[in-house]
């Protein structure tokens, strides 16, 4: 690739980044259901200086860098062709993709729990998830605008986040669906729960009305030995 090419995408890139430094995930290539949370630090002529953490790629290596910007992903792919300090390297950028945006961001029928904080922990029942909210089923209704800690048990990672109140639907007696948004919430976990929901989309919008746990738990054919 001539330097007037590298000079072009590394343009590019300074365009769709937001300003440095800045957070992003590195699937790693041995295991690209493995997420590496980066940071771009600066840069450097027509080279990026990004840090990884404890694990940082070795010189030679491609390696690609995500980075989600309001509802577009940017796939950022390039090689490590310099060391920085520590675990800092130098990457030189050999292309740049924009994904495909779909109308709405995409969501996933997540049939788990869910621990909800606010005046104390409680138990809720998780519906759905993409990379911008949760929804979940709650004994009672909460607050429109009302900021909410969360934590996921997420396919074996636990994701925390404060997410705001942005829905309240009353499904059944003493049953509410709670749509939140996320305020805050990491750039790995992000992608995590918005790559799962691109992977598994909910087809119909009437498809996030699916059975929940606790639905499950009751058409158990033994379900009705364990009553009171």
């Amino acid at each position: 690739m001539s330097d007037q090419q590298l000079a072009d995408l590394a343009m590019l890139v300074s365009r769709v980044l937001p300003p440095l430094p800045c957070d992003a995930v590195s699937p790693r290539l041995i295991d690209p259901a493995r997420l590496d949370g980066v940071s771009v630090q600066r840069r450097d002529g027509d080279r990026f200086v990004v840090r990884w953490g404890d694990l940082a790629p070795e010189q030679g290596s491609d390696i690609e860098l995500h980075v989600t910007r309001a509802e577009a992903v940017y796939v950022i792919s390039g090689r490590i062709t310099g060391l920085a300090e520590g675990t800092a390297r130098l990457v030189s950028i050999t292309e740049l993709r924009r994904r495909k945006q779909r109308r709405g961001v995409p969501r996933a029928i997540v049939e788990d729990l869910i621990v909800i904080s606010r005046d104390g922990d409680v138990d809720a029942e998780l519906v759905d998830v993409s990379s911008t909210g949760v929804s979940f089923v709650l004994d009672r209704p909460l607050p429109v605008d009302e900021p909410v800690r969360t934590l996921l048990n997420f396919c074996g990672t636990v994701v925390p986040a404060l997410a705001t109140v942005r829905q309240v639907k009353r499904i059944s007696e003493g049953r509410y669906r709670i749509g939140c948004a996320f305020a805050e919430i990491s750039d790995e976990h992000r992608y995590l729960l918005g790559r799962f929901a691109a992977e598994n989309p909910i087809e119909r919008r009437g498809q996030t009305n699916a059975p929940t746990l606790r639905d499950r738990l009751r058409r158990t054919p033994d379900s009705g030995q364990h009553t009171g």
